[in-house]
C-alpha cells in the first residue's frame, strides 16, 4: 500500500480513508472466518472417518486425537493360538 502524508489529507479524506479501511477489514475478516469455518469442516470430517474406521476395526484399541492415527494393539497370545 502507498504511504500517505495523513497531518497533509482534509478531515473529509481522512475519514473517507476510514471508511475504506474498515471496508477493507470486514472483507479480509469473512474471507478468514470461511477459511477457518471449511478448515473446521475438514478436521471434523477426517476425524469422523477414522473414528469409523477404528469402530470396523476389530484390533484398534484407541483413537490418538494428535497425530490422527488409530493406535492397534498388537494381538495377544491367545488371540493369536486362536487364529492357528
Amino acid at each position: 500500500m502507498a504511504r500517505v502524508n495523513l497531518s497533509e489529507m482534509s478531515v473529509e479524506a481522512l475519514m473517507d480513508l476510514r471508511k475504506r479501511v474498515d471496508e477493507m477489514l470486514l472483507e479480509r475478516r469473512a474471507e478468514i472466518e470461511i477459511k477457518a469455518n471449511m478448515h473446521m469442516m475438514m478436521k471434523s470430517f477426517f476425524v469422523a472417518t477414522a473414528l469409523i474406521a477404528a469402530a470396523s476395526s476389530a484390533q484398534a484399541q484407541s483413537y490418538n486425537w494428535n497425530s490422527r492415527r488409530v493406535v492397534v494393539d498388537p494381538p495377544t497370545a491367545a488371540q493369536r493360538a486362536a487364529a492357528d
